[in-house]
């Protein structure tokens, strides 16, 4: 049975409290998977690439609701009717997926968009008005992960953790990098030895050193490097394999689903992290063909490279679940 307050919010009102309609029903459905699968001819077995990229993608998942809408006050059929078309443009008002926060999950939100309309049976002075939202496959945290806020806090699902990390990062040495070995340019690479810029096309790549030479009069660089594919000198400050300097940290996502952190750098400059593949991703001069950089579900195992200097790096994030 539907407590007869309980309901949901969206578009800065709620269905009881706001509009002071009760719920007659709610079906909040699951996405289904997306399956990429290949049938072996002239066999039995069939491979499934649905996890080709590392995780497992979904479909949107469909919420429907039936309000019941009534005038209390006149018994009026007129009147049901004028709320009923009131409801109808507050639900469908905007463009794009908003947030939905159902009452039986209030430390979560969906992200919906009511697409097909809705559908109103009168019965006098009531009636039922039928409403399907279709919505993002997962909830969403409404609260950053890393927040104190104790009373939300959920022993299932929550991680007590510090997701702003202070720390400094010196540059008073680099280690030697071999001809062969294969480098990145660091995020904070902005020019060549010569002085020429250094294009954010170039970030983001993998490149094998083809030769080194030492360097007098540098303020902080004695070697430089000549990168297979770059047509210039390259400091060793911005190679990051050259780095003696670095800082660990480890950030658990406790969803089920991958999320791309918003990586707020409130002191410092430019960063380049590398996760636990040992993917490199460079949070500032990102390359326009570069993938996101990501938190998996369960520990994620970060180093950061930075310039000379003290840092202060926030990743904020929510968890996403099914």
């Amino acid at each position: 049975m539907v407590r007869y307050d309980s309901g949901f919010s969206f578009n800065g009102k709620h269905t009881f409290y706001d509009w002071g309609f009760t719920l007659k029903s709610r079906e909040i459905g699951y996405p289904d998977k997306k399956k990429n699968t290949y049938t072996v001819p002239h066999s039995n077995n069939v491979i499934d690439f649905s996890a080709l990229y590392g995780f497992q993608t979904y479909e949107q998942r469909e919420i429907k609701y039936v309000l019941n809408v009534a005038d209390i006050n006149f018994n009026d059929p007129n009147t049901v009717n004028t709320y009923e078309m009131r409801l109808t443009n507050w639900l469908m008002q905007g463009v794009g997926q908003m947030w939905l926060v159902d009452d039986v999950f209030p430390t979560f939100h969906f992200l919906a968009e009511v697409v097909n309309g809705t559908s109103f049976k009168q019965i006098g002075a009531n009636g039922e008005l039928t409403i399907s939202f279709i919505a993002y496959p997962f909830k969403i945290g409404n609260e950053f992960e890393g927040n104190d806020i104790w009373d939300t806090f959920n022993f299932d699902f929550d991680v007590s953790q510090n997701t702003t990390h202070e720390f400094r990062i010196e540059w008073d040495s680099f280690k030697p990098v071999a001809v062969g070995e294969w480098v990145h340019l660091g995020d904070w690479a902005t020019g060549f030895s010569s002085g020429a810029d250094i294009s954010p096309i170039l970030m983001g790549q993998t490149y094998r050193v083809d030769e080194i030479r030492s360097l007098t009069g540098h303020p902080t660089s004695t070697r430089e490097y000549k990168l297979v594919g770059i047509n210039n000198w390259v400091l060793e400050q911005d190679i990051i394999e050259a780095h003696n300097s670095y800082y660990d940290l480890t950030i658990i996502n406790n969803g089920t689903n991958a999320v791309a952190p918003e990586v707020v750098i409130h002191t410092g400059r430019a960063l380049t992290a590398v996760d636990n593949n040992g993917e490199y991703f460079n949070i500032v001069n990102q390359p326009t063909n570069s993938s996101s950089f990501k938190l998996h579900p369960g520990e994620n195992k970060i180093r950061l490279y930075g310039q000379l200097g003290a840092y202060k790096v926030e990743f904020r994030f929510r968890k996403e679940l099914l």
